[in-house]
């Protein structure tokens, strides 16, 4: 009896298995599928804005089949939460040539023409303060990233003097230390100087240098030159380029801060992404300097491959960042789960570190090592 039941037992065992195989490609490829509808268009947001509650609910699927012990089901959850994440997160394509934009001025291209690579490598940072209230906790987490060039999202222009300030007074107490490492002479007073822009009634963005300070073509005229982006609704996008000088260098380097959209809005915001992405391509087109940076709040996930593939055509390669926001939810910590603060360089950079700073509001800091490539030996 037992010996008759055992091949259709095996039978049954092999049609399972090849059930189970069919059913994890299916999952496999409609998680994929599901995720590319639309390159930033509104099934894609809609997606994205609900990953969290996937993530959740297949996450609880899988551990609520795996305490009874459906084998299948847990297959199928962790196959669609793997499928969906990594194609979520699929490399950008090329979209096609970018077009130089006509909006460079003689003077920012001549201003470009001039940058130059330092002889050393520059830390730099972007973080999105938020309106934090608590200016000193603030100020102290922005020092304590160490970066010589950071760019700051909505603050005001106080803040922004403020962090000048205690940098300024940092370096004057450290300025024998900072000599010995070769950033300038031990005669110098090192210095530190910020920039503000703004971009609303209030607030705006900073950036703020070490062991430098902005100019225009290394003069002493401190200017930057607004870049406006496509938004939403009566919102204003902004992003702004300034040419610090560092080491007797002059390096362009582009602050981002682009807009978030109201809920009547949404849907209009994937086509104002592509065109934000157009628009900062162009320009980083028209500039043609290997040793540009691009930096700030993008509000754009990578799920936005149009927004990554365009700046990728105009020459730029993207900092391996981790997740930045949000850090808070309802006043509770949080594991961020969207890559909004991005940085971009030129193909005279190369990333030698690259890190992810909590900070006191609901943005991470995005910190990353750039090396000169022309220093790396051979």
């Amino acid at each position: 009896m037992m010996s008759a039941m055992a091949p259709r037992s095996s039978h049954s065992a092999v049609l399972r298995g090849l059930a189970l195989m069919a059913a994890v490609a299916t999952t496999a490829l409609g998680a994929v599928a599901l995720s590319g509808v639309g390159d930033a268009t509104l099934p894609t947001l809609l997606l994205l804005v609900a990953e969290p509650l996937v993530w959740v609910g297949l996450v609880s699927l899988a551990i609520h089949a795996g305490m009874k012990g459906r084998t299948a089901t847990v297959v199928l959850s962790v196959t669609a939460l793997v499928a969906l994440a990594v194609s979520l997160r699929r490399p950008a394509p090329h979209t096609g040539p970018i077009a130089s934009s006509d909006e460079a001025s003689p003077t920012i291209r001549h201003c470009a023409a001039k940058a130059e690579m330092p002889g050393r490598a520059l830390r730099i940072a972007t973080w999105n303060a938020a309106h934090h209230p608590d200016r000193h906790a603030a100020i102290d987490a922005v020092l304590e990233l160490d970066a010589d060039l950071l760019v700051i999202q909505e603050v005001d222009e106080d803040f922004v003097d403020a962090v000048a300030g205690a940098l300024q007074d940092r370096l004057s107490h450290e300025g024998l230390a900072s000599a010995a490492t070769g950033r300038h002479d031990a005669d110098e007073e090192p210095i530190a100087e910020g920039l503000f822009v703004r971009s609303e009634e209030r607030w705006g963005h900073g950036l703020v240098v070490r062991d430098g300070f902005f100019g225009v073509c290394g003069s002493d005229q401190r200017d930057a030159f607004g870049i406006s982006v496509p938004t939403a609704g009566d919102h204003e996008a902004l992003a702004s380029l300034a040419f610090p000088m560092i080491d007797d260098t002059v390096i362009p380097v582009v602050a981002v801060h682009l807009d978030t959209p109201a809920f009547d809005e949404v849907a209009a915001w994937p086509s104002l992404v592509g065109g934000s992405a157009e628009r900062l391509a162009s320009f980083a087109k028209a500039l043609d300097a290997p040793s540009l940076i691009v930096l700030g709040d993008t509000a754009s996930h990578g799920t936005f491959r149009r927004f990554h593939g365009r700046i990728q055509d105009a020459g730029l390669l993207e900092v391996p960042a981790r997740a930045s926001w949000p850090t808070v939810v309802a006043g509770l910590p949080s594991l961020p789960l969207y890559q909004t603060d991005r940085v971009w360089h030129g193909a005279a950079w190369r990333v030698d570190a690259v890190e992810t700073v909590r900070m006191p509001s609901d943005h991470m800091a995005v910190v990353a090592d750039l090396v000169p490539r022309e220093l790396d030996p051979g």
